[in-house]
């Protein structure tokens, strides 16, 4: 089906450039709201965090699915995550041979300053912008990945 909506390419405004730009930029400003709470959290690894808010305890698998990681780089990263003590391995009792990753107390302890950190940051994002405007914005991103995820 052939879209009339044709727009002419310019390097500056693509959406590839601006999305691009918007997301560089949304990791930089998380980046500074972490640190400006005193949380060493690469916001590399902040969406396995927020993830694990609200499903704890999984198999490392999952998180490989979840971000669509292979097995060496997932495991890099819990053991980073576990070394900086955001995060705990504990025996699966439904498994010998797999380990579940679990929030750790620190991390736990300061969930509510993580959430704060990411809310900063987009409320940064979506200055002078409308309620209405912020809603538009995301129905329309949420259709271009619909668009692109074949």
């Amino acid at each position: 089906m052939k879209n009339n909506n044709h727009i002419t390419y310019n390097r500056t405004t693509s959406l590839g450039q601006l999305s691009g730009s918007i997301f560089n930029l949304l990791k930089k400003e998380l980046q500074l709201q972490l640190d400006n709470r005193n949380i060493p959290l690469k916001v590399e690894y902040f969406p396995i965090i927020n993830r694990l808010f609200e499903q704890d305890q999984v198999p490392q698998q999952t998180i490989a699915e979840w971000f669509g990681y292979d097995r060496p780089r997932t495991s890099r990263i819990i053991d980073e995550l576990e070394k900086s003590d955001f995060v705990t391995r504990k025996d699966d009792p439904e498994s010998r041979r797999t380990k579940l990753v679990c929030l750790s107390e620190y991390s736990k302890k300061n969930e509510k300053l993580i959430i704060q950190a990411i809310e900063s940051s987009f409320e940064t994002a979506y200055k002078g912008m409308s309620k209405n405007e912020i809603t538009n914005s995301i129905e329309s991103m949420k259709k271009i990945k619909n668009n692109l995820n074949r």
